[in-house]
């Protein structure tokens, strides 16, 4: 979306795409388990597909290992079985001014 300033009552010419998964939150701030953890993510990867929108997901290098690369490989593979448009924040901005601008 384009977010509004309200100081001079227009869009800011940018695309914001805001953070909805990372991996210290879900481990480290609030302290989940693997289970738990992936019934969110479920929930939540289950709701953007049913109003079509836009889930981000930020995995630092530090958690690609043991089951934490394990645990990011099946949320993409659920992805993927969902057919989701898997893609950077590049093509995304490129798709935005194509088709919504």
């Amino acid at each position: 979306f384009k977010p509004f300033n309200l100081f001079t009552n227009k869009e800011i010419d940018i695309l914001e795409i805001p953070l909805t998964v990372m991996d210290c939150t879900l481990f480290n701030y609030m302290k989940l388990d693997y289970e738990k953890a992936w019934e969110i993510i479920k929930i939540l990867i289950n709701i953007v597909e049913k109003y079509r929108g836009v889930i981000t997901i930020l995995w630092h290098n530090t958690y690609m290992i043991d089951e934490k690369v394990k645990f990011y490989e099946k949320i993409l593979k659920y992805c993927y079985g969902k057919n989701a448009w898997m893609t950077s924040g590049g093509e995304i901005w490129r798709w935005w001014n194509k088709f919504i601008r």
